[in-house]
């Protein structure tokens, strides 16, 4: 067993949040973390966070003088960190701890955008925090930081917790009763759609994210499905949209639903991850590590980029469990529950055919 260590733990976003909740949990269960350990969050981070059983600090933001005073205080030997970009709350504590010459571990909790989680969204200066040691969740992350600059000798690939198979379960009466909390009938099909955050435009990077117009494209041809069935369709196995918004976008998709019969979607911003994965059918999205974790947990999980940018940041370049789907019209066959009928793509393949023919995919 490692030697304890009291930790200062501190995360900006949702994804560095639930990551770190669940390497908290494990260190505390090992006896790496003592118990008097504490947790500095940003309110998108906290959230998952609570329930650790260490002292939490909530914080939109904090200046290098709050820091010194909470490091004074605990006295940590470690901070580990999640790894927001831009100046974060995380990159205030990296700096200030690193003046006291204290150990600053950075947990990547995403495939992509490796190296620029580290950059000066300002200046384009790579390397702008450095932390001692940054953990990234693949080897293709870390080929990536390389080769952008960042110290071999700092870089750990690390097994990411939250997608462990089998990781969440969920008994036949939990999935009946989470159905029933979100209105839905025993036939009906429920379809979960995983949104995300978008990054806003760098003059000094492009960002590994899909197109905004990919996103709500996705979404609008699910909802379109949903309703069509609806007017057409029996009620058994009609399918429903769930749409899980990421907790830092500022879509507004309670507008964009509007503009199709309430019975075929429903919102669900805060329902827990279990509860959530074990109450669907079936999921779709485009880039979340939410969409691999429900692929993970036994969900069959789809993605379908309208636009074929960017292929090589795909989640479903890089994990076989995410399956590309070849058209709008295998879409619209998973939807339905005709998975049989879809056609799928390995992303590479999915890319060439866009390029042999512009355009395609895109009518129906």
């Amino acid at each position: 067993m490692r030697a304890q260590r009291t930790g200062l733990i501190v995360a900006a976003e949702a994804g560095a949040g639930s990551l770190l909740a669940a390497l908290v949990e494990r260190a505390l269960g090992s006896g790496e973390l003592t118990a008097e350990s504490r947790i500095l969050g940003a309110p998108p981070a906290a959230r998952f966070l609570r329930g650790c059983g260490l002292s939490l600090t909530v914080r939109e933001s904090v200046d290098p003088g709050d820091v010194s005073g909470l490091l004074d205080e605990l006295d940590p030997t470690v901070v580990w960190t999640g790894a927001g970009a831009g100046r974060t709350i995380e990159k205030v504590v990296t700096e200030v701890a690193a003046a006291c010459r204290i150990p600053v571990h950075a947990y990547v909790d995403h495939y992509w955008n490796p190296w620029q989680r580290f950059a000066d969204p300002r200046t384009g200066e790579r390397w702008r925090w450095l932390p001692d040691t940054i953990f990234v969740p693949h080897r293709r992350s870390l080929d990536r930081m390389v080769a952008a600059g960042c110290p071999r000798e700092r870089l750990r690939v690390f097994h990411h917790p939250l997608l462990l198979p089998g990781r969440i379960r969920r008994t036949p009466e939990e999935r009946s009763a989470a159905r029933r909390d979100l209105g839905l009938d025993d036939g009906s099909r429920a379809v979960l759609f995983v949104s995300e955050y978008g990054f806003p435009a760098s003059p000094h990077w492009e960002w590994d994210q899909p197109p905004e117009q990919d996103i709500v494209a996705l979404a609008q041809r699910l909802l379109k499905g949903a309703a069509a069935s609806f007017d057409h369709g029996s009620a058994l196995h009609r399918p429903v949209i769930l749409v899980r918004p990421h907790p830092a976008e500022e879509r507004d998709w309670a507008a964009i639903c509007a503009s199709y019969p309430g019975t075929c979607w429903r919102l669900v911003p805060t329902l827990d991850k279990a509860a959530l994965l074990g109450a669907s059918d079936v999921v779709f999205g485009l880039n979340s590590v939410l969409l691999l974790e429900a692929a993970v947990s036994g969900l069959r999980a789809y993605s379908y980029h309208e636009s074929c940018r960017r292929p090589e940041s795909w989640l479903s370049s890089l994990r076989p469990e995410v399956e590309e789907l070849a058209s709008p019209s295998a879409v619209r066959a998973v939807l339905l529950g005709s998975e049989q009928r879809a056609g799928h793509l390995p992303a590479m393949a999915r890319s060439m055919s866009c390029q042999a023919s512009p355009g395609a995919g895109r009518g129906e």
